[in-house]
């Protein structure tokens, strides 16, 4: 459907119109001017891959609802002004959704507060990353783009790289994330060196001499002959 605050949003210099009056603007004016009606249907995407509806001159998004989304044809998400050769799939917003944190998303860029959840998603899915701003906690642009040159250089949306090709190859979303992810070294207590003490030499053995055993018997007859004085005495 025709969504007046995303056209408002879209083109400030109408923005002082009315629901009805922007949507009149658009069905006559807009379209032709490639201008798209919501944050769902992308004008010149449409009208580049269906030649028919270019052809026939009429205006593409009342085509879409009216015969083209029966017949299975597909609305690309709004560029939002900006010319970029990427095409973004609706379906890429279920994808990235629950990685958006609406709320911290309108902190960071109040003009998208008159905008709904939904809106402010797509918004960032096209344009928001490129202003570095983190959907949420759960990843972050700068860090993600800073050691995934392919992806910088390349000029792809982060988040959608890393949902659809990063996380099944083993790239992280944030810094922490690869810390936790990095095993932690065993820190283990080095065994005690022992320092051998050194070797003393070996003294040399001084072989005992046995001590002289006395001549009982000379002791014997000496005091003897002691007695025998000191009776004569």
């Amino acid at each position: 459907m025709f969504d007046p605050k995303f056209y408002r949003f879209q083109n400030p210099d109408i923005d002082t119109l009315d629901d009805a009056a922007l949507e009149c603007h658009f069905n006559e004016v807009g379209w032709k001017a490639g201008l798209d009606p919501s944050a769902f249907f992308n004008t010149s995407v449409y009208l580049a891959q269906n030649s028919d509806v270019l052809d026939a001159e009429v205006n593409p998004f009342l085509h879409y609802l009216n015969v083209g989304k029966a017949e299975g044809r597909r609305a690309m998400l709004s560029h939002w002004g900006r010319k970029t050769s990427e095409v973004f799939d609706k379906g890429y917003l279920d994808l990235c959704r629950p990685w958006v944190d609406i709320a911290a998303l309108r902190v960071a860029h109040p003009e998208l507060a008159e905008l709904d959840n939904d809106s402010c998603a797509a918004w960032y899915l096209v344009v928001g990353w490129q202003y570095r701003t983190d959907p949420s906690e759960k990843f972050s642009v700068s860090y993600y783009l800073d050691v995934n040159d392919d992806v910088a250089k390349a000029e792809l949306n982060p988040l959608l790289h890393y949902l659809q090709f990063g996380q099944v190859e083993g790239r992280f979303a944030t810094q922490e994330e690869e810390w936790t992810a990095q095993p932690s070294e065993e820190l283990t207590t080095p065994e005690p060196e022992f320092v051998s003490e050194p070797e003393l030499p070996e003294k040399p053995l001084v072989e005992k001499k046995p001590r002289p055993i006395a001549n009982r018997n000379g002791i014997c007859s000496q005091l003897f002959r002691f007695y025998i004085l000191q009776i004569h005495l």
